[in-house]
């Protein structure tokens, strides 16, 4: 089974992450039969281990994981690269891993259409 993990930094304040809940619901019902679970590097749970180890007992022996995080730097450079290494020996999955927010075309026009919008110069 193919797996797709969200995966965002993680917050203390427990209303940080009410929206990336959303939107791990509405990519789930998009991304059907694919099992779609939302993770976080630090301060939220579930943690990305803890994901990636839940996914694979239900199945997942791929895992795309789709970091939600505006631009690349240290969780994505370095400690992303190093935690899926561990749990590719600890678990026979195989990982991909998407882009960061910025390199996308889509998020970089909605920032345009946002500011657009923002000075009453909406498309």
């Amino acid at each position: 089974m193919q797996g797709l993990l969200l995966l965002a930094h993680g917050s203390k304040s427990s209303q940080w992450t009410a929206p990336f809940e959303a939107l791990c619901q509405r990519v789930s019902v998009s991304c059907r039969p694919a099992l779609v679970r939302l993770a976080y590097f630090e301060h939220s749970e579930p943690l990305l281990e803890q994901a990636v180890g839940d996914m694979y007992g239900r199945g997942c022996s791929r895992i795309h994981v789709e970091p939600l995080l505006l631009a690349p730097g240290f969780h994505v450079e370095s400690d992303l690269p190093q935690r899926l290494k561990k749990l590719a020996d600890l678990y026979p999955v195989s990982f991909t891993v998407g882009s960061v927010l910025i390199e996308s075309e889509r998020v970089q026009l909605a920032v345009i259409e946002n500011c657009l919008q923002a000075l009453g110069q909406s498309h």
